[in-house]
């Protein structure tokens, strides 16, 4: 058969296919709208930390890691390191992504141009296409590429999808599941669309739980109620992480408070990126490094 035959062919075969489709199809039942659930840990008590807990650090201008002691433990020589997930971590060489062991040995290869972190035994990773899908620990596709947005499994097993944005407006497209306009959608492990979210920014705050809110120009955190616990007298705030939260005094520098808005590091650092097996990322005058939960330098900051 010709080249051409094939092509008429495959075209007459298509034509058919759309044919059945448009004569069988019935709309379902919508799928639920699902909201965006950030799990506050305000009052969460950290769990008992390992002796084999890992923490990136940049020596030389490379990346390696430490532990808890400040002993270097994988050596400075990836461009980019990210935290340990799930017993793996994102690194990079080439400009491309894969994943370490905690002996800092290549578990899957670095071939992709973006790489999350694993949750829920999935990672979310960009291939050559410029599209988005999921791998397994052992780097075999569990959900092939086929997003153009797409975030990391939440504690529920489900994953954010959408489409881009343009000119500031989010694309709308037509969900053939429900034949609803959707810009942003749900997932579960398999692939299979479980909701839709018409606002990926949204946060509903749990009971027990602090969200940061904004009121007069300055930051501060209410409860599942929308009445504020603490204050809004910060120029920013981040997310609680092991009961404390990032926060930015006006005009000044950052330092982390506790549930009840008191400073427990005292605001002096350029940047603070949250608690995370019981350390913290701090900066200051472009050098970085960590601190524990009473403010003390585990790790000395150096450019």
């Amino acid at each position: 058969m010709t080249r051409r035959g094939r092509m008429v062919l495959l075209g007459s075969l298509s034509a058919v296919l759309m044919m059945g489709v448009a004569a069988t199809i019935r709309r379902p039942s919508p799928l639920p709208e699902i909201p965006v659930v950030w799990r506050a840990a305000a009052m969460e008590v950290p769990e008992r930390l390992s002796p084999d807990d890992l923490f990136d650090v940049q020596i030389g201008g490379k990346r390696g890691y430490i532990d808890r002691t400040g002993t270097i433990r994988i050596p400075a020589t990836f461009a980019y390191a990210a935290p340990f997930s799930e017993g793996l971590a994102v690194a990079s060489s080439n400009d491309k992504y894969g994943y370490i062991n905690s002996k800092g040995e290549w578990v899957i290869q670095p071939t992709h141009s973006i790489a999350g972190q694993f949750s829920g035994g999935l990672a979310c990773v960009r291939d050559a296409s410029g599209l988005y899908g999921y791998i397994r620990a052992d780097g075999t596709w569990a959900i092939t590429p086929r997003f153009e947005i797409a975030n990391d499994f939440d504690a529920d097993g489900r994953a954010l999808v959408g489409k881009p944005t343009l000119g500031g407006r989010v694309l709308a497209w037509l969900d053939a599941a429900t034949g609803a306009d959707a810009t942003y959608w749900w997932i579960d492990a398999t692939g299979r669309r479980v909701g839709t979210c018409s606002n990926p920014f949204e946060r509903v705050v749990e009971p027990g739980g602090l969200g940061g809110a904004w009121e007069g120009g300055r930051a501060g955190f209410v409860d599942h109620t929308g009445a504020f616990v603490i204050q809004p007298v910060f120029e920013e705030i981040g997310w609680f992480s092991e009961g404390l939260a990032p926060a930015r005094e006006v005009g000044g520098k950052l330092g982390c408070i506790d549930a009840t808005g008191t400073w427990v590091i005292e605001p002096k650092w350029g940047w603070i990126y949250g608690f995370e097996n019981g350390l913290c990322r701090v900066a200051l005058d472009g050098a970085g490094g960590y601190i524990d939960r009473q403010g003390n330098i585990v790790w000395q900051p150096s450019k």
